[in-house]
């Protein structure tokens, strides 16, 4: 008679060997993967978000759109047991950038939150990526909501992104201000469309 129990032991155990194995490959190729900047436009409708990863692992958070649709778009982005950022920039005060703010900090912990800064401010992001504040100046007087929007560089290596949601006549002087710097690798506005932008040049664009 054939033993049926003894089939289904063996099925279970072959089945449970090719899970750890991918398991254990997924973990493997984690680790030995070099290190890279992950910049993520998220879908949040009318309004800007965008989601870093840098290469130490840290997570910031730029913008949270003008809703709660923010967290639809972090539960999609982070593993789903991931409830701590490591800073959020807010780049404006407008509801477009800082509107889903709220629902955010109910929902996740947020280490650092910065509302404002001015030009020459550096953030260090880890494993050698960093923000720098291209805008505003500092000012003695703070400047209306369009002029005094945070614009922002992350650098890592030889990449670097542009955030920026800015008028013409900010760009000129930008242009002069930072003739010495590289021209960005990307740009990144609240036109760009939902996508994954990394250091080793790969863009993944969403539909």
């Amino acid at each position: 008679m054939y033993d049926y129990s003894a089939l289904m032991l063996r099925t279970f155990y072959r089945i449970l060997f090719v899970v750890l194995l991918i398991g254990t490959l997924s973990v493997y190729r984690e680790i030995l993967a070099p290190p890279l900047l992950e910049v993520r436009v998220l879908d949040v409708g009318k309004g800007s978000a965008i989601l870093v990863k840098s290469p130490s692992g840290k997570t910031l958070l730029i913008d949270t759109g003008p809703d709660a649709s923010i967290l639809r778009a972090l539960g999609s982005a982070l593993p789903m047991w991931q409830r701590r950022l490591d800073a959020v920039i807010i780049t404006s005060p407008a509801k477009s950038a800082a509107g889903g703010l709220p629902e955010v900090t109910i929902r996740y912990r947020v280490h650092t939150l910065i509302r404002s800064a001015t030009r020459d401010e550096r953030f260090d992001l880890g494993g050698g990526a960093y923000v720098d504040v291209l805008w505003p100046p500092p000012t003695d007087t703070p400047l209306n909501t369009a002029n005094g929007s945070l614009i922002l560089r992350i650098s890592y290596g030889t990449t670097s992104f542009l955030i920026q949601n800015t008028t013409p006549r900010i760009s000129a002087w930008l242009s002069t201000l930072d003739a010495h710097l590289p021209p960005p690798t990307v740009s990144v506005s609240s036109s760009t469309p939902p996508g994954t932008y990394t250091s080793n040049g790969e863009a993944v664009v969403e539909n």
